[in-house]
């Protein structure tokens, strides 16, 4: 009889640690569904706030050219150097560099581009893309920033030869 009990007892072990087995496959399942959903939501939410800072960015250029622009031809204007190759060489690079800002505008998805349809990989690089781009719009950023700096040094020393000669 006691033999029976031991039996009895291993088979019902034996199933409580089956259906444990089974219940713990279930929740890892789900929980690595779960942890998929939230890092495509997390994706999503990336490249949401990458296509905002890349249209901010995007605006500021090209409201930051022509300001560039101006100021340059004021600067050459004020040292007589206007029609130099100096100013051609300028504004040949600012018409290529409008040309590109204005493509890589074109490059960030409207608003009412949705992105939830696209799996977590597409949307990695989609992120990866739009950073690049978000790169290349800084890079002119910085190198009419640049421009602005150094008109306005060549201003202070327009300021000091006239101040000089009076």
């Amino acid at each position: 009889m006691e033999s029976n009990i031991a039996s009895y007892i291993g088979m019902v072990t034996g199933i409580i640690g089956a259906l444990t087995g089974i219940a713990g496959s279930i929740m890892g399942y789900r929980a690595y569904h779960n942890s998929n959903e939230i890092k495509k939501s997390d994706r999503l939410l990336e490249l949401e706030k990458l296509r905002n800072t890349m249209h901010v960015a995007a605006v500021g250029l090209i409201d930051l050219m022509p300001k560039a622009l101006a100021s340059r031809r004021a600067v050459m204007n004020a040292r007589g150097v206007l029609r130099s190759s100096m100013m051609d060489l300028f504004q040949a690079q600012y018409d290529k560099d409008l040309l590109r800002a204005t493509e890589l505008a074109g490059n960030i998805p409207n608003v009412d581009v949705t992105f939830d349809s696209l799996s977590r990989d597409k949307l990695e690089k989609q992120i990866v893309v739009l950073d690049r781009t978000k790169q290349w719009i800084d890079e002119l950023v910085g190198v009419y920033h640049a421009a602005l700096v150094e008109d306005e040094k060549m201003r202070a020393e327009i300021r000091a030869e006239h101040g000089a000669f009076r």
